[in-house]
């Protein structure tokens, strides 16, 4: 699913929606303003009220949701305990990207809602905010209830971007896997 890609796009789910981005052997993706072949002034927005997203890979390939990548603006708004899942059931990778390479990226988990990363197969997860020279992401969770879980990894301000992480209001931010790792501005 590529919202913004090379213009502007926006996907308003609420109402106990359901979307399901699965491949069994190759990769299964959300950009919301990016990907490899962004052009400048990219924007794209996903707001999610009340609804469930899985995005599940297997094999060798990645899972993943980029917000902002490559020169595109990006926003991830989460609300109503909407409940986001990305995992990869095989040996690749999943993972969330908040501003790679970006002129920005936002994701904002409030409401109850709830964003688990994951990889139940071989593979790692992990979540990058702010990510390569010039980029900046921000994740704000904010509120009793609303929560972030990422198993291996958790990189803010990584290779030369500026992140920011805001865990307030009650919410909470877990790196659980006895294999966590948090990176702060490496």
């Amino acid at each position: 699913l590529d919202l913004g890609r090379a213009g502007v796009g926006t996907l308003d789910m609420n109402s106990n929606a359901n979307l399901a981005i699965e491949s069994a052997s190759g990769g299964a993706r959300i950009f919301i303003a990016g990907s490899p072949t962004t052009p400048a002034n990219a924007d794209g927005t996903a707001n999610i009220d009340n609804s469930t997203v899985s995005v599940t890979a297997g094999g060798a390939t990645s899972a993943f949701i980029s917000v902002g990548r490559d020169l595109g603006t990006g926003a991830l708004n989460l609300t109503g305990g909407t409940v986001v899942t990305v995992d990869n059931t095989g040996s690749g990778f999943s993972f969330v990207d908040i501003g790679r390479s970006a002129a920005g990226g936002d994701a904002t988990v409030s409401g109850g809602s709830s964003l688990v990363v994951k990889a139940t197969g071989t593979g790692t997860s992990s979540i990058t905010i702010g990510r390569n020279v010039n980029a900046v992401g921000t994740m704000t969770v904010t509120g009793a209830g609303s929560s972030v879980t990422v198993e291996d990894v958790l990189s803010v301000g990584r290779d030369g971007g500026t992140g920011t992480l805001n865990v307030e209001n009650s919410a909470t931010f877990t790196n659980s896997a006895s294999s966590g790792l948090t990176r702060i501005g490496r």
